[in-house]
């Protein structure tokens, strides 16, 4: 069990397109709030190159300077000519880290509201919690204390790895058994957000094996992802944070959606062809081990759009239903069924349910990357 410290991995981009960033006094405030940060000079290119650098090494996505303006509108740091040298203190930037972060969807908070230190602060306040927080806090200290004498033995900081928390842990449940277990693992995860939005720390909660494009989102139907079955984990998030999003998806990656919520769930999926599939994007089967020897479980129709689902598609489906011996089928749309429709599957007694968007996004919530979800990489 370990805990990346704030500073000290190498491999993070800590640095501003190339430069080094001046680690010296920013680890100062790390342990002395209230010390002030260092200032980073760089030009406005840099500025955007380093922002970049980030999105792609925590979250695992590439962006686009314009997509980069989109998501941090209120940074005027990034308005006006490339070649500008600007001087940021390292605070912001790691505000702007921590934003932009923050709205690609890897971060649950944004900047500021789940610092380990004000939630210690919050907790000693909690006469239910004064008692293990005092021991919470005694055993951090020690434990920073020994790996900070271990780091000076091996020349610094730098070269000192990971702290070993488990000693923290033991503490806890020696003394206050398993509400001391909970509390430590519930500010273990506030240290795994605060380490994975910052700026000088290492530590990601994904190891991603490829940069993906923002926007091959919107505009590619590719259906094979690094991270998932039928949709990326980092689209995943992106969605979570976006809803509105889901109306720009591409029609295939949103079927891949859908597929990946009964992957997740331990159905078996089969997906269409996409095109020419004869109107049935998803088949699922409840047992995987049914899946080519018995009946779809659920025939799937994907529709994303605007307008209202009518009940031509609802007919269509059940007669694909129908003809298959599937036990139901679903409709997973971005809007909702036509009352019409909703009317014909009544009065006909089709088997036939919505996923309509308030079920999508309960969707998106329980796929989310770990802090929030689920998440079984490939």
């Amino acid at each position: 069990m370990a805990w990346y410290p704030a500073i000290g991995q190498a491999r993070a981009p800590a640095f501003v397109s190339g430069r080094p960033v001046e680690l010296g006094a920013a680890s100062r405030s790390q342990v002395c709030p209230g010390v002030e940060m260092a200032t980073c000079r760089c030009t406005r290119v840099e500025l955007f190159e380093t922002l970049s650098e980030f999105a792609g090494y925590k979250a695992g996505l590439a962006l686009t300077r314009a997509e980069l303006r989109a998501h941090l509108p209120d940074a005027v740091e990034l308005e006006g000519e490339d070649r500008a040298v600007l001087r940021v203190r390292h605070e912001r930037l790691d505000e702007l880290v921590r934003n932009l972060l923050f709205q690609l969807g890897t971060l649950s908070k944004p900047p500021g509201e789940s610092s380990p230190m004000n939630i210690l602060l919050q907790w000693q306040h909690d006469p239910d919690k004064a008692d293990l927080v005092g021991t919470l806090m005694e055993s951090l200290w020690s434990t920073t204390r020994r790996h900070a004498e271990a780091s000076a033995k091996k020349g610094g900081i730098l070269n000192a790895g990971p702290v070993d928390i488990t000693p923290m842990a033991e503490a806890m449940a020696a003394r206050h058994g398993m509400d001391g277990l909970e509390l430590f693992t519930e500010f273990q995860a506030v240290l795994e957000e605060d380490m994975h939005g910052s700026m000088i720390s290492g530590f990601r909660r994904v190891e991603w094996i490829n940069r993906e494009q923002l926007a091959s989102l919107f505009c590619c139907e590719d259906v094979e992802p690094a991270h998932g079955t039928y949709l990326d984990q980092r689209f995943i998030d992106y969605l979570e944070r976006h809803h509105s999003a889901l109306d720009g998806m591409n029609w295939r990656k949103f079927e891949g959606l859908a597929g990946e919520y009964f992957a997740r769930e331990g159905y078996s999926v089969e997906m269409g062809r996409g095109r020419a599939d004869g109107g049935v994007d998803l088949r699922v089967w409840k047992d995987p081990d049914a899946h080519g020897t018995a009946p779809p479980t659920i025939l799937v129709q994907c529709k994303r759009q605007k307008a209202k689902v009518g009940k031509v598609v609802v007919k269509a489906l059940w007669a694909d239903v129908d003809a298959e011996g599937a036990e139901t089928g679903l409709v997973v749309t971005t809007s909702a069924l036509e009352p019409g429709a909703q009317k014909v599957c009544v009065a006909r007694g089709y088997a036939i349910q919505a996923a309509e968007r308030p079920t999508l996004i309960s969707w998106l919530h329980a796929l989310r990357t770990p802090g929030s979800g689920v998440f079984a990489a490939r």
